[in-house]
C-alpha cells in the first residue's frame, strides 16, 4: 500500500491529468498524505537585459514567481481537502528535476510519485528530454506516470 503521495506539477493543464488518478489513489489506498510540489525555477535573463534589473527587482520577480506557485498549489490542494487526509504543498526553487530527485532521496516515507508525462518518446524524447524521465530514471521510489489520454479507474 501506498501511504505518502508526491504530486509534482507545473501549473498547466498537462500536469493536471494526475489529479483524477491521485483522487482515486486516495480513496482505495491506505493514502496518508499527499505532497503537491510546484517547483519554482530560477529567474532566468539574457545577458544583454541583467543590467536593467537590480538586485531589488530581482529579488521581487523572484518572491512574486514563488508567490504565484503557491497559489496555484493552494487551488489544487483545496480540491483535496475533503478527503480525510493530510495535504501539504511545496515550492522549492530550482531546476525542477534536481528538485525533485532531491526531495525524494530526502524524504524516506515517500512511496510513490504520480506525475503527468507527454508520453513522448524516439526523437521527440531525445530532442525535449523530460522531468517525468529524469525522475523515473533517477530514483528507486515507484512513479506512475499519466498521459492526457490516462483515465483513473472507477
Amino acid at each position: 500500500m501506498y501511504t505518502k503521495i508526491l504530486v509534482p506539477l507545473d501549473g498547466s493543464k498537462l500536469a493536471e491529468c494526475v489529479l483524477p488518478t491521485v483522487q482515486w489513489f486516495a480513496k482505495v489506498s491506505h493514502v496518508q498524505e499527499i505532497l503537491f510540489m510546484r517547483v519554482v525555477e530560477p529567474l532566468h535573463v539574457r545577458d544583454n537585459l541583467e543590467k536593467h534589473f537590480g538586485p531589488d527587482e530581482r529579488r521581487r520577480l523572484e518572491q512574486d514567481e514563488i508567490n504565484s506557485a503557491k497559489t496555484y498549489c493552494d487551488s489544487i490542494t483545496v480540491q483535496f481537502k475533503d478527503i480525510g487526509i493530510l495535504i501539504s504543498s511545496s515550492t522549492p526553487v530550482g531546476k525542477p528535476a534536481e528538485t525533485i530527485i532531491d526531495y525524494i532521496k530526502k524524504d524516506k516515507d515517500l512511496d510513490l510519485i504520480i506525475m503527468a508525462t507527454h508520453g513522448r518518446s524516439g526523437v521527440g524524447q531525445l530532442l525535449h528530454g523530460s522531468t517525468a524521465d529524469r525522475v523515473v530514471h533517477d530514483t528507486t521510489v515507484p512513479v506512475l506516470l499519466v498521459t492526457p489520454q490516462t483515465h483513473a479507474p472507477e
